[in-house]
């Protein structure tokens, strides 16, 4: 049988036993906010370094679209009709160059290409570029611009925050209860979490019956930092 990564209702339980507060649920919600932070902080350097390791934190986010029209074409028609996303979409991973992994139809079938905010009605006139499908992420959502009634697409990303994710899928009737879906970590990350905020936030030293793993100096990301 394969094992899943544990959920993060199962991580903040395992830290709170530790700090002798297992059955505080409050307490339990606010260690997710610090599993998410120090997720950021191991993940992102783990994917500065490793790049091709996208797909162990990649995460699909379903997103419902609306029509729009809030992006410019050209001075004699100043908006065209555009399917947006309902949504803004959680922020992704600040990595590389790679913002999306994936932008396209439901079934994962057919991508769509990015352009510069505002590019896209020019980029798709070309002799080449005609028949594809463009997208723009501008001030946190997500326009289409050959289709302005589109009723969803498919994102898949690694998103800074994964439980925003995990919830506006539960917005769409998928994957609930967030909470004790598999979070999206490898194992060796979710032990490093662990560890981090066991003994470096809450300064315990000795961790029964976790493995012990060399904690360097290092503080979890800002996630508003520039």
């Amino acid at each position: 049988m394969i094992k899943t990564s544990p959920s993060l209702n199962e991580i903040t339980t395992l830290i709170a036993s530790q700090l002798d507060r297992e059955l505080d649920d409050p307490f339990k919600r606010s260690l997710g906010l610090r599993v998410d932070f120090w997720r950021a902080t191991l993940v992102s350097r783990s994917l500065d370094k490793h790049q091709q390791q996208r797909a162990f934190f990649r995460q699909t986010l379903w997103v419902p679209m609306q029509p729009d029209k809030g992006i410019d074409c050209n001075v004699a028609f100043p908006v065209c009709p555009v399917a947006r996303s309902k949504y803004k979409i959680p922020t992704p991973m600040r990595i590389g160059n790679t913002l999306f992994d994936y932008v396209g139809t439901v079934d994962g079938a057919a991508p769509f290409r990015i352009s510069a905010p505002g590019t896209s009605m020019y980029v798709s006139a070309g002799k080449y570029s005609k028949n594809a499908t463009f997208y723009e992420y501008t001030n946190g959502y997500i326009y289409v611009t050959s289709n302005s009634k589109l009723p969803m697409i498919r994102v898949d990303y690694v998103a800074d925050d994964p439980m925003q994710v995990m919830e506006m899928n539960c917005k769409n009737g998928t994957d609930c209860d967030y909470w004790i879906q598999p979070y999206p970590c490898t194992y060796d990350i979710i032990q490093m979490i662990i560890q981090y905020i066991i003994q470096v936030d809450y300064n315990r030293q000795n961790v029964p019956n976790i493995p012990e793993i060399e904690i360097n100096p290092l503080v979890p990301r800002n996630k508003n930092e520039p």
